[in-house]
């Protein structure tokens, strides 16, 4: 039996509950099947969905396309963070519905870096007025989630600052602390 995150009997598993897994780098590929997966579930019916997170982040606007999915859909998201939610990933649960983690859980946020780009491509200009505008739209979504000021935003953006889960539920990055199952 294959065990990896991607295996069709833990992807099976998971769905039959309404879970959907979010582990590792936020790139295309990810963003395809979390995508299609809020879509599949959606058709189903509209009892909730978890998003369990465990991620260090990725591509800032790949990581729009699952909020635009979590965000249009008819079924509340909850997201989970089960470890690490960063930099995109961050961006991704406060588009969630409900936005819950574990004790031990760390969320992190910063401004989108500009990766993959050369200094002499002709849309350079372009590009880093995009790239602050995004950064623009996340503090402001991040302010109206949390009620965090866009100064202390901004600044934290800045230090690149981690926060524990119980720091993040204080700060309105969370709306609740949830203990693992135990069995």
């Amino acid at each position: 039996m294959d065990i990896g995150i991607q295996s069709p009997e833990i992807v099976e598993a998971l769905l039959a509950k309404r879970h959907i897994l979010l582990q590792g780098p936020v790139e295309g590929l990810l963003q395809a099947r979390i995508t299609r997966l809020i879509l599949y579930l959606n058709a189903l019916d509209d009892r909730p969905i978890t998003l369990l997170i465990d991620s260090g982040g990725g591509e800032t606007e790949t990581s729009l396309l699952i909020c635009d999915a979590i965000e249009q859909s008819h079924a509340v998201v909850s997201g989970l963070v089960v470890a690490d939610v960063f930099s995109a990933a961050f961006r991704i649960l406060q588009s969630c519905h409900r936005r819950l983690a574990y004790p031990r859980a760390r969320l992190q946020f910063h401004a989108p870096a500009t990766n993959g780009k050369r200094v002499d491509e002709d849309n350079w200009n372009k590009y880093i007025i995009r790239i602050h505008e995004l950064h623009e739209e996340q503090l402001h979504v991040y302010a109206k989630r949390s009620k965090q000021s866009i100064r202390s935003l901004r600044k934290w953006a800045k230090e690149q600052k981690f926060f524990t889960a119980a720091e993040a539920l204080k700060l309105g990055f969370l709306d609740e602390l949830v203990q693992p199952p135990k069995k």
